[in-house]
């Protein structure tokens, strides 16, 4: 069974934009294998029902308000998660917002708004957990790009591609830098999942016609589910990935193999 053994008793993660769809999927799933989450969102009521979901499982999470793109909101999710539980063991950056533009109408309040949470806010949370992971020798950095990062699947979203492209270069510099420190970060890299974001940009999967255009790109013919992007952040987050820092996993149903 597959929480037979608790792979992660005992250890703190902080899972950003956890409110939902890819980051609820994370933090339910470290629940299970025994680590005590911290739901890190700007949805309260999302969030709690998230933190309910799993205390009625028998493990532990607390909410704490956060918008990564504040400098001081950032600060405070990993200070309070210290100070409250005594370490930081694992952080997953999977906080995002897109865009979907032609170029020559996107604004600077767009690529703000983008780059301010995916790739910003991603550096600042790296920034204020390395040194409580330096000290621990010890600790996994897990960051949520998209295979947007690295191919560009869909016209009009050059603030987006650029975002991500981003998040995979960054974890490339931090892995190398903190390596001798026993610290892991890696990147994962989804393709098209069931997930709320799609809203956002005005492609709803709730549109047949939109979900078969996207399952068509894969060669397994379907699009993921956010618990297949859970499997993946555990197996970073576990020790079976000590000897994995620096990589990118595309979770994408063979999309970046065509």
């Amino acid at each position: 069974m597959k929480n037979k053994e608790k792979r992660l008793d005992g250890k703190v993660a902080i899972v950003t934009g956890s409110s939902r769809g890819i980051g609820e999927a994370i933090a339910i799933r470290f629940a299970e294998e025994g680590a005590t989450v911290v739901i890190a969102d700007i949805n309260e009521n999302l969030s709690s029902q998230v933190v309910n979901k799993i205390k009625n499982n028998g493990s532990d999470a607390i909410f704490i308000h956060t918008d990564v793109s504040k400098e001081e909101d950032v600060k405070n999710v990993v200070a309070s998660a210290i100070d409250k539980f005594g370490s930081l063991d694992i952080l997953v950056n999977n906080a995002g917002v897109a865009v979907s533009v032609p170029i020559e109408d996107c604004t600077l309040k767009d690529y703000d708004y983008v780059h301010n949470v995916d790739l910003r806010g991603l550096w600042m949370l790296c920034r204020e957990v390395v040194s409580t992971m330096k000290e621990q020798k010890s600790g996994k950095i897990i960051n949520i790009a998209s295979t947007s990062g690295a191919i560009a699947p869909f016209p009009n979203q050059t603030i987006y591609c650029a975002a991500k492209g981003g998040v995979i270069q960054l974890t490339k510099s931090l892995a190398v830098e903190i390596a001798k420190y026993n610290v892991n970060v890696n990147c994962i890299a989804p393709s098209f999942v069931e997930t709320p974001i799609y809203e956002e940009i005005n492609w709803s999967l709730k549109d047949p016609v939109n979900l078969e255009k996207l399952a068509v790109l894969s060669p397994m013919n379907r699009i993921g589910t956010c618990e297949e992007i859970a499997g993946a952040a555990f197996f970073l987050a576990s020790d079976d990935s000590s000897f994995v820092t620096g990589h990118t996993i595309f979770v994408d149903g063979g999309l970046m193999a065509w």
